[in-house]
């Protein structure tokens, strides 16, 4: 299975990431509880709920493990991991800064064009 690399990341912006798949995770329990169980949006969004999970503690790890003096970081992700943090930065998150929404919007552009290149 290929993997997505996103290199040159600032510390700041993966930071960021992190708090907005939170929020994103909060956002796709509620959604869970809309729907009836083991229906296709159901079943679609516990997937969705369980790599945004995995996902967020990977982005922890990545912050936890960078020593303080390195700004610049690079993050590798699966194609599941890129689609699900696509997802998450499209989706309408309510209360964003501006900050975030940059961070939101340059993402969605990065994971978008290396998804479109895999062969």
């Amino acid at each position: 299975m290929s993997s997505i690399s996103i290199k040159k990341i600032e510390i700041a912006e993966v930071e960021t990431l992190q708090l907005l798949l939170e929020n994103f995770v909060s956002l796709t329990n509620y959604r869970i509880g809309m729907y009836q169980k083991c229906s296709d949006e159901h079943i679609s969004n516990l997937l969705i709920l369980e790599v945004s999970r995995k996902l967020y503690f990977s982005l922890r790890n990545k912050i936890e493990r960078t020593s303080k003096n390195k700004n610049l970081v690079s993050i590798n992700l699966s194609i599941t991991d890129a689609i699900v943090l696509l997802k998450c930065c499209t989706d309408k998150l309510n209360n964003c800064n501006d900050y975030e929404k940059y961070v939101q919007n340059k993402f969605k552009d990065l994971i978008f064009k290396e998804i479109i290149n895999i062969s």
